[in-house]
This record gives structure tokens, C-alpha cells and sequence, in this order.
């Protein structure tokens, strides 16, 4: 079985040296990035979007997005809203 052999690190690295990012890092983009079309293109509440993309703690959720695109979700939501009417 190969997967004896590889040790997690090296996993990690190469999935690194691959997508640039590490597997949970890319897994958490995926989600974020999902969770912003959810934003934009739904009426879902930022609770209702956290959970749909996996979140279970809305603060955790509302950190990671912040993080990734420097606005807070409900802003971003509000922005959205704005821009369509």
C-alpha cells in the first residue's frame, strides 16, 4: 500500500508545490468562494450561508471571509444589494 509510504508532510508539500496552498487552505477558498456567490446571487442570511458552505460557527465564518477579501460578509451582502437595485 503506497499510502504507508507518504508521510503528511510530503503530501502537504506537494499539494503545495501544485495549487500553492496547502489542502485546507484550498478547501477553505473553495468554501469562501462559494460563499461569496451565495452572497451575491441569493437573499440567505449570512447564518444561512455559513452553514451552507460548511461553517458551523458564523464568527469563524465572518473572520475567514474578512480575511480572505477584506470585507466583512453582511457588507459585502449590503454592497451586492446595492449594486443590483
Amino acid at each position: 500500500d503506497w499510502s504507508s509510504d507518504v508521510c503528511s508532510s510530503d503530501l502537504n508539500q506537494g499539494f503545495r508545490q501544485i495549487y500553492g496552498t496547502t489542502p485546507f487552505g484550498y478547501v477553505r477558498d473553495c468554501r469562501l468562494r462559494n460563499a461569496r456567490s451565495l452572497l451575491l446571487m441569493s437573499e440567505l442570511s449570512i447564518a444561512q450561508v455559513a452553514e451552507a458552505v460548511g461553517y458551523t460557527c458564523r464568527s469563524k465564518f465572518a473572520t475567514a471571509f474578512r480575511q480572505k477579501y477584506c470585507i466583512n460578509p453582511k457588507a459585502f451582502q449590503m454592497q451586492a444589494w446595492d449594486w443590483a437595485s
